[in-house]
């Protein structure tokens, strides 16, 4: 019963209009122009603007296409932060060496210290999913993620 409870489940909130129309021109100029400058960090913004909100799979998604087109710069680096730490506000464990496991394997974890800290994360949550399933008396399944 205590594991239900530690999972909240959170509604989106809606996207106020100023934002709303922000994310479409974002989009719009990164459409027409998919080389600009500031690419990475406008899309950045947009993903951001959708986490704020609540609205995490497009916050994600966003976050991915960051990661994925603009890979080296900073702001990709803080998307994967922000792709991992929405599973840890969860608790959802599992999630989190998922996507750290799933990020270490894609350029943006070139950079050491990405690398340093998915690892963390990816080992942290196989301990958290052990541990729970000790909590749960399922020892030769908890001994297995040790």
């Amino acid at each position: 019963m205590a594991k239900k409870e530690e999972r909240q489940v959170v509604k989106a909130e809606p996207v106020p209009y100023v934002y709303v129309h922000l994310v479409r021109d974002s989009d719009v100029l990164l459409a027409r122009y998919p080389a600009h400058p500031k690419g990475a960090a406008i899309a950045y913004k947009t993903g951001e603007v959708f986490y704020k909100y609540g609205d995490y799979d497009e916050a994600r998604c966003r976050f991915e296409e960051v990661m994925t087109r603009w890979p080296r710069t900073e702001v990709a680096q803080f998307a994967a932060n922000l792709v991992i730490e929405r599973h840890l506000t969860m608790k959802d464990w599992a999630a989190v060496e998922q996507a750290a496991a799933r990020l270490q394997a894609q350029e943006v974890a070139r950079d050491p210290k990405l690398q340093t800290s998915l690892q963390k994360f990816k080992l942290g949550g196989r301990f958290q999913r052990a541990m729970q399933l000790m909590d749960g008396k399922a020892w030769e399944e908890a001994a297995r993620l040790f």
